[in-house]
Order: structure tokens, then C-alpha cells, then sequence
């Protein structure tokens, strides 16, 4: 919306897709150059674990944007997530509450939670798993959680939308849309769906994060039985259960709504960074301890499988890499229909801003449901706030879908019809077009030429009738 009142086109929102994506490859880099100075490493020890991993973030990376591209706000929760855990793990031991790392966490968490809430709910449970400490539970995540709090109040209020976002949009978010389709408790174990995601994408992801997942099992496992302080092997303890459930989170949050559309993968994004960050932050930089502890009596089997985890993650790239090629060539060929639909929809939305200008509507009202459509190119909006209709919502006639919906078709001139998902009130809607409504072009609009590719896709505009 921004993109469009600022320069009337997607300039603003591609260069926002763009600035997300260079952030997420960005931020790991810049977290391994950080580790790599900060521990004073030589640059074998950071380029072997670095290669990999950065490998594994250009994936996830093109992964997020292919899952949650074309505007769809799950790709720039995921990138305020990550900024959340990068300044959480650069923060400070003696950090205070007004700390800037722990100022800035908080902004970023909370808004992640105000592009989508399951983004806000993962990154805080990811943040435990950074926890050493007593301190570190505050600075970590309370205080942040503090800030991230303030942030959406601040969002709301500014945006007026106080009142509606907790009496309409999370009403409904908490309760019948994440029941529909049973236990969101329950759908929080299918990883299964996860990885079968990403194996869409690319024969790699699963399998690479699959030994991510054990390098930092083993890492946190490894800790409690090494550790002699029991106050040091409670904190341990109690990072290993954050990382668990992490994991039961991540698919919680994918699984939320019940529909495992494409964009929705996107919510365990940040998880898998977090799992990216786990190794750079306990990777053995120092290139004289690369396999023998400080002692060099005995072996650290920790460093050993971070050396090995390089290694192996390497070797995989190559021959599973041959098939993400035939999968990128067939992502190509999607992308093609996508272009030819992008030109379609621009062809139409011209055609409904020339009708709206030339009948000097200001809106018009959108009949169907939410997807690829032409709401999302014209310059005039659709009436709202809920201009799709969801079946789903619609089952009430006294509810704020319905009302506002038959508010809308009341005082609207022209609609531009797809399908008709009214539920309890399709029928009665159906019958007021009929009645009140007409498909014959007016006299003012016969001269702008119709794209009929177009229509003949479905679409119908209907003008209401003149006395």
C-alpha cells in the first residue's frame, strides 16, 4: 500500500523483498566475521566452517523468497526475526536493559510479531537457547520481550487499529481459524510436512539441516555432561529444552492455521538460522585447538564433529546439488506463468483504475476470495478492511464479516466479481447484484478498450443501475 500511494507501482516493495534478502545472507556472514575477530581465529578454522554454512543461507535465503515472494509479509517477518537472534548473540556479558543490542532485539521482535504473530512466539523461544546464564535471561529475552511489547503497542496505536486488532482480528485468529481444522497443538509434531517442503525446493535443505539439528543436539547434550558446575549444567539443561522446543515451535507456528500454504513454511525460517548460529557460536575458532583441548591430552569430540559436520556438508553439496538443478529449471518455467499472469492482472487493474477515474469512483468492491487477483495492482482500492471473502468467516450473519461485507455492497457502484464465498449470505447477495446491479458497460466508459484475455478468465464487473 505504501509502495503503491508513494509511486503508484511495486518499485518501493521490491526494493524491500531485495534489502530482506541481502539482510538474510548478510547476517550470518557478518556474525561469522564477528566470532572470527572476536576470538582473534586464524582464517582456516572460520573459512571451513564458514563455506557451508553460508552455502546452507544462500538456500534458505532463495528458499523464503520463492515461498513468500510477491508481497506476502511472512519473508520480511523472518528477516526482522533474524536481525532479533544477530543482536541477541552480539550482545555484550554486562549488558544492561537500555543496552542498544537489547533495545534493538525487542524493536525487531516486535515487528516480526506485527508482520505475522507466530514470527514473535519462535524467535523469543529461540532466544532461550542462547541463555548461560542468570543475567542472560534478562537481557535475552525478558527485557527484549519488554521492548518488543512496547513496539506493538506503539504500531497499534499509531495506526489506530487497537480496538479492531484485539476485538476482531486476534478474536477470530484464536479462534475458529486455527480450530478448523483440529489441534494446532497436535499439527506442531508433522515436521514431517517441513522437510517434505523443503525437499521441493531443494534435495539439499533437508538433509543439511537434518545434520544441523544433530551437530546441535550433540553440542547442548555435550555440555551438560561436560560441565562440573551444576548451577552451569541447570542454565545447559535448560538451553537443551529451549532447543526441543524450538523445534515442536517451528512446526507449531508452520502449522498454525491448518492449510500449510506455501508462504506459511516461511515461519520456521528463523529457526533454521538459529540452528546456523548455534555452530558459528560454538565452532572451535582458535586454530591451535582445532582437535586437542587445552591440555592436548585428551580429545574434544565436540570440536571434532564441528570439523567433521564441515566436511560432510561440503561433500553433500555436490551430488545432491545435480538434482536441485532440474528442479531450478522447472521453478523457471513456473516463474513464466507467473509473468504472464503478473501482465494480466496489470492489464486489468488499468482497466478498472480507468473506469473507477472515468466514473469517478474512488473504490470499488472486490467479490472473492484472496490470492493472485487484481486488488493487489490497482490504484484504487477495494472497499474494506476485509475486502476478500473467506467462507470460513462467513458463517454468521450478525458477524463483523458479514455486516461489514453487506455495508460495503450497499454503498458500492461498481464490483468486480470472481466468486461469490459469501456462505450465509450468498444467496441474498447473489439476488441484490440481480436486483440492484447491471454487466451492461456505461455509455461514460464504452470508448476504453476491455482486456478480454483477461476476462476471460473469470472476471465480470457489474455497475449498479441508475433510476
Amino acid at each position: 500500500a505504501i509502495s503503491y500511494v508513494l509511486r503508484g507501482n511495486f518499485y518501493i516493495l521490491n526494493v524491500s523483498t531485495f534489502i530482506s534478502l541481502i539482510t538474510l545472507i548478510s547476517l550470518p556472514i557478518a556474525f561469522l566475521i564477528y566470532k572470527s575477530i572476536k576470538h582473534k581465529a586464524d582464517p582456516l578454522p572460520s573459512l571451513l566452517i564458514g563455506v557451508p554454512l553460508i552455502m546452507l543461507t544462500l538456500l534458505l535465503t532463495m528458499y523464503s523468497e520463492l515461498r513468500s515472494g510477491e508481497g506476502q509479509v511472512e519473508l520480511y517477518g523472518a528477516t526482522a526475526s533474524v536481525i532479533a537472534l544477530f543482536c541477541l548473540l552480539i550482545s555484550k556479558d554486562d549488558n544492561k536493559f537500555y543496552s542498544p543490542t537489547v533495545i534493538l532485539a525487542g524493536l525487531f521482535i516486535g515487528i516480526a510479531g506485527m508482520f505475522k504473530e507466530p514470527h514473535a512466539v519462535l524467535v523469543v523461544v529461540i532466544a532461550m537457547m542462547f541463555v548461560r546464564n542468570k543475567h542472560d535471561i534478562f537481557t535475552k529475552v525478558l527485557f527484549p520481550v519488554l521492548y518488543a511489547f512496547q513496539t506493538i503497542l506503539l504500531i497499534l496505536v499509531v495506526s489506530n487499529c487497537v480496538d479492531s486488532y484485539f476485538t476482531i482480528y486476534i478474536k477470530n485468529m484464536l479462534g475458529n481459524h486455527i480450530s478448523r481444522y483440529g489441534s494446532p497443538f497436535i499439527r506442531g509434531f508433522n515436521l514431517a510436512n517441513l522437510a517434505n517442503d523443503m525437499k521441493k525446493y531443494s534435495e539439499n535443505m533437508p538433509v543439511l539441516v537434518l545434520i544441523l539439528l544433530i551437530i546441535d543436539l550433540f553440542v547442548y547434550s555435550i555440555k551438560i555432561v561436560a560441565e562440573k558446575d551444576l548451577k552451569q549444567r541447570f542454565f545447559n539443561m535448560m538451553r537443551l529444552l529451549a532447543f526441543l522446543l524450538s523445534v515442536y515451535i517451528a512446526g507449531f507456528c508452520v502449522g498454525l492455521g491448518g492449510q500449510y500454504y506455501n508462504h506459511h513454511y516461511v515461519f520456521a525460517v528463523p529457526f533454521y538460522f538459529a540452528l546456523i548460529f548455534v555452530v558459528m557460536d560454538e565452532f572451535p575458532y582458535e586454530r591451535t585447538r582445532f582437535v586437542y583441548g587445552e591440555d592436548c591430552e585428551q580429545i574434544d569430540l565436540e570440536k571434532v564433529v564441528c570439523v567433521s559436520f564441515a566436511t560432510i556438508m561440503c561433500a553433500l553439496y555436490v551430488p545432491l546439488g545435480v538434482k536441485d538443478m532440474k528442479k531450478n529449471s522447472d521453478n523457471y518455467k513456473q516463474n513464466e506463468v507467473v509473468v504472464k499472469r503478473v501482465k494480466e492482472m496489470k492489464e486489468l487493474s488499468k482497466y478498472i483504475d480507468d473506469v473507477c477515474d472515468a466514473l469517478t469512483e474512488d473504490q470499488y468492491l472486490w467479490i472473492g476470495f484472496n490470492g493472485f487477483h487484481v486488488y493487489g495492482y490497482s490504484k484504487h482500492m477495494p472497499y474494506g478492511p476485509t475486502f476478500a471473502q473467506d467462507p470460513n468467516n462467513f458463517t454468521k450473519e450478525d458477524s463483523f464479516y458479514v455486516t461489514s461485507f453487506m455495508s460495503n455492497l450497499e454503498k458500492a457502484n461498481i464490483v468486480v466479481y470472481y466468486n461469490n464465498n459469501t456462505g450465509v449470505v450468498k444467496e441474498k447477495v447473489e439476488q441484490y447484484i440481480t436486483d440492484n446491479f447491471t454487466t451492461k458497460t456505461p455509455e461514460k466508459i464504452k470508448d476504453i478498450k476491455m482486456p478480454q484475455t483477461t476476462w476471460s478468465s473469470g472476471y465480470k464487473m457489474y455497475y449498479r443501475k441508475t433510476a
